[in-house]
């Protein structure tokens, strides 16, 4: 076979051109990584994040205009969205590697750096070259839509609904941190704790159970460096997560019913919920992680309806995220492992292939961190789990009264549509029949754990809320929905109220 001799000098003049534009891009991030450093000598996840974000600047813009030559104006923002979500992926793989040999390899910051960012910078070759600015401007269109999921064409065309759901958590989460009281617990302390220490802060305590998940102390460190303390930056996280959980709940819900009116109502409910407004606008992490989880949901329903490679590995991706936050992702774990068994369009090898991957892409960097705390820190889960699921707390927590109570306070005053919707289970579609029955078993994981809150058995929510829902909308008059709906919001806000009363839960608690 004769070799295209002008197309060699084209592929290396690319690579030349790509190789500049990388170095291009370390140096500038380089220059700010060692300033960052500089002023502040312990915070390598900040001086990683600055360095981030002054090479994707100049790499992109090198790329597009230089190495690929591609001047394509109406794909620039199409291109700039790929390129964020593939130079995030770096970002992680060379924060890992950089903490990795800082920490056990005992480099010099600087130079782990530089060695993080050049291993990242081959494996980005081939996605940037095949994909970002390839010729080919249908794959483009392609891989944004999937990077994307189609969120910007949905928020484009429910703009109205997700204005309506975003007054009224900002009135929700004004009146919670305005009139009712913040609570900084124990729990609180450890995750401030692993922040410092992911800072770099060789005197902070170590929390085992919090430093197997690290990702949402990681994200106090990040939210911290605008100048305030990783204190003020937990509630930070929550408040923000918070809106983020909103969006996902409210996706979630359009993916299940396909209206918009039903989706509001779904996410009305679970922001308005006990369990979100007591523990996640708080000194508390809960709203990252059932923002995650909704998103979870969307994305198995959408999976289930059209399944794609792609889609399959944008889950896993999110699924390791999840349990490097909390474990509660285990459960859509489980609901996404039964949709893939379960998928009539799938052969068995097929299936096999999408388990495998699945597992290849969640449980090896996963097993990987849990591999380098316990060789650091010597803890694993079976000595976290050994706390949570001890056989002596269910003797003690679950009784009737604690079960009955923890239930009721999911949805108080909404519980009655719940039954009244289970009667329009079959208006729903046949995949979001299916994907409500693949949920049914794995909600019930709040069991293994030996404690009795509404916190763990708000994994029965996701499940519930949408009967809810059915059982709502079913009622003919618009004038009777605005009746209920008053009526619901005001009930539950006194309850809300009254359950930050110490003498009430001092009370509950007496009768436990």
């Amino acid at each position: 076979m004769q070799l295209d001799i002008t197309q060699i000098k084209k592929t290396i003049g690319m690579l030349f051109r790509y190789a500049i534009s990388g170095f291009s891009g370390i140096g500038a991030n380089l220059l700010v990584f060692s300033q960052v450093v500089t002023v502040s000598e312990s915070s390598l996840m900040l001086a990683s994040v600055s360095g981030f974000i002054a090479a994707y600047v100049v790499t992109f813009l090198m790329h597009k205009y230089w190495t690929f030559k591609n001047l394509s104006k109406e794909l620039f923002y199409k291109q700039s969205i790929v390129y964020f979500f593939s130079a995030i992926a770096t970002l992680l793989i060379t924060t890992s590697i950089l903490y990795l040999l800082v920490t056990f390899a005992s480099l010099q910051p600087i130079l782990a750096q530089f060695v993080a960012l050049l291993l990242a910078a081959i494996m980005s070759l081939f996605f940037t070259t095949l994909v970002t600015f390839h010729t080919n401007s249908s794959r483009i269109e392609q891989i944004t839509n999937v990077f994307s999921f189609g969120l910007y064409t949905f928020i484009r065309q429910q703009k109205k609904w997700l204005l309506l759901l975003l007054c009224i958590m900002c009135i929700c989460a004004y009146g919670r941190a305005t009139f009712l009281p913040l609570t900084y617990t124990t729990d609180s302390e450890g995750y401030v704790a692993t922040a410092q220490l992911l800072q770099g802060d060789t005197h902070a305590m170590v929390y085992g159970e919090r430093i197997l998940k690290p990702l949402a102390p990681a994200s106090l460190v990040l939210i911290s460096s605008v100048g305030i303390s990783l204190e003020s930056a937990l509630l930070v996280q929550a408040i923000l997560f918070y809106f983020v959980l909103g969006f996902t709940v409210f996706w979630f819900g359009y993916e299940l019913f396909s209206k918009p009116a039903y989706a509001l109502s779904l996410a009305f409910i679970v922001v308005t919920s006990y369990p979100i407004v007591r523990y996640g606008i708080n000194y508390y992490t809960e709203t990252g992680i059932w923002a995650l989880y909704f998103a979870l949901l969307a994305l198995i329903l959408r999976w289930i309806k059209r399944p794609s490679f792609v889609l399959l590995s944008v889950i896993s991706i999110f699924l390791l995220c999840g349990l490097l936050w909390k474990e509660y992702v285990v459960l859509p774990g489980l609901m996404f492992g039964l949709a893939i068994l379960f998928h009539a369009k799938l052969t068995w090898v097929e299936k096999v292939h999408a388990v495998l991957q699945t597992a290849f892409l969640v449980l090896i960097p996963w097993g990987l961190w849990q591999y380098v705390v316990y060789m650091r820190y010597d803890y694993t889960y079976l000595d976290w789990f050994a706390i949570g699921a001890a056989q002596t707390a269910y003797i003690s927590e679950y009784t009737v009264f604690n079960v009955s109570k923890t239930l009721f306070a999911l949805l108080f005053f909404v519980w009655p549509f719940v039954f009244l919707g289970l009667r329009y289970w079959h208006t729903l579609s046949r995949e979001s029949k299916k994907m409500l029955a693949l949920m049914f078993l794995p909600s019930f994981g709040f069991l293994l754990w030996g404690f009795v809150s509404s916190r763990l058995f708000f994994s029965l929510v996701p499940l519930i809320a949408p009967f809810a829902v059915l059982g709502f909308m079913a009622l003919t008059s618009l004038r009777v929905k605005v009746v209920v709906i008053l009526l619901v919001v005001v009930l539950n806000s006194i309850l809300i109220t009254l359950l930050f009363d110490p003498s009430i839960r001092l009370l509950l608690t007496t009768h436990s």
